[in-house]
């Protein structure tokens, strides 16, 4: 998804320390201003392009903090006191806040690590110059970590640019649905993948002709196989690409990500979601998204407990209805937000060719 939205967004370096396991070679091979590197390697060839803006990750983000941080405090002993001559920004959709502890951390007293959140955000605030939320959820999250006077320093330009796609230009109106459900993700609990199969029994009984297509890959891939083994009503695709990723929503009525929290981490606002959005199926998830709040307002079906029969009848309520319909933005929520940040309106801005995004 990143790849075919860097078309649209500013021209640039985007560098990278590792690969998901969803990582398409093919698209990759058209894209040599995409360049991985060791930490070293990337703060070398910032210090060198020196930049006019640099998108580094966003403060909540605390498993990148050191590198960021590394890569901020050579930027600025580099630079000396023309450092705001670069722009430093950031995208935010992370809304965990400091009383969900990251599972190595569980033992640490809640309080405590309240305050390193703190501290770790407020640090990390004091380089960036412009902050654009993919969610309200996100904002209120590093409201609720930092304190909100870290959001009202007089350098510091905040705005919240939902993370919501365009149509996909691959959906037609006329396009044939089939009564089925999608779960493109990676196969793990904390995705809800384990509720779903055992929710999809009673989806069966009440809709015989539903089916379940399954995309992905991680450690439930043994569960999943075994269920489509045991019910011809689940189809289990492997890890597929980008073709079969628009195809299998294009055909669908309804788009599933049931996720749940695990340790510190919260769905921020699922990539499944978005795309379910943009080729125009139902939507059916849990209240842990970002887009919680704007998904009820329109409204897609939103539980608020994770159960095998509220995700059943979640379920069939939206198979048995048009998906519902709204308007969506003329340009995708994270392009619009890129133009923002390199310091253009949103939607009407000509991108530079001097931006360098770090993820």
């Amino acid at each position: 998804m990143h790849f075919e939205r860097a078309s649209e967004m500013a021209p640039g370096l985007t560098l990278y320390l590792k690969r998901r396991a969803d990582f398409d070679e093919a698209l990759a091979a058209n894209r040599p201003d995409f360049l991985s590197g060791t930490l070293r390697e990337i703060i070398r060839r910032v210090l060198v392009s020196r930049p006019r803006v640099l998108e580094v990750p966003e403060p909540l983000w605390f498993r990148y903090w050191p590198h960021t941080m590394i890569l901020l405090i050579a930027l600025r002993l580099a630079s000396g006191s023309r450092r705001r001559e670069i722009s430093v920004v950031t995208y935010a959709i992370e809304n965990s806040t400091p009383d969900r502890l990251p599972r190595r951390l569980a033992t640490l007293p809640p309080a405590l690590w309240r305050t390193i959140s703190r501290i770790l955000a407020r640090g990390h605030l004091r380089h960036v110059d412009r902050i654009a939320f993919g969610t309200s959820g996100a904002r209120q999250a590093l409201i609720t970590t930092a304190g909100l006077g870290a959001l009202q320093d007089d350098h510091l330009q905040t705005r919240i640019i939902e993370a919501l796609p365009t149509r996909c230009a691959c959906t037609s109106p006329s396009e044939e649905r089939t009564d089925s459900v999608v779960f493109v993700t990676s196969l793990e609990q904390r995705k809800g993948l384990d509720t779903l199969l055992e929710a999809w029994p009673a989806v069966v009984a009440a809709r015989p002709t539903a089916m379940l297509h399954i995309a992905g890959s991680g450690p439930l891939e043994g569960a999943t196989a075994t269920a489509s083994a045991t019910y011809p009503s689940i189809v289990f695709h492997g890890l597929v690409g980008r073709e079969t990723v628009h195809s299998l929503y294009r055909h669908a009525r309804v788009s599933v990500l049931p996720s749940r929290p695990s340790g510190r981490w919260r769905e921020q606002v699922g990539l499944p979601i978005v795309e379910g959005i943009s080729h125009g199926t139902s939507i059916v998830t849990t209240a842990e998204t970002g887009l919680a709040r704007w998904l009820t307002q329109h409204g897609q079906h939103v539980l608020t407990e994770l159960t095998p029969r509220a995700l059943a009848t979640a379920i069939i309520e939206a198979l048995a209805v048009p998906a519902p319909r709204y308007a969506l933005p003329l340009a995708d929520g994270r392009i619009l937000a890129d133009g923002w940040l390199i310091g253009r309106a949103p939607g009407v801005f000509t991108p530079p060719k001097d931006g360098v995004a770090v993820l």
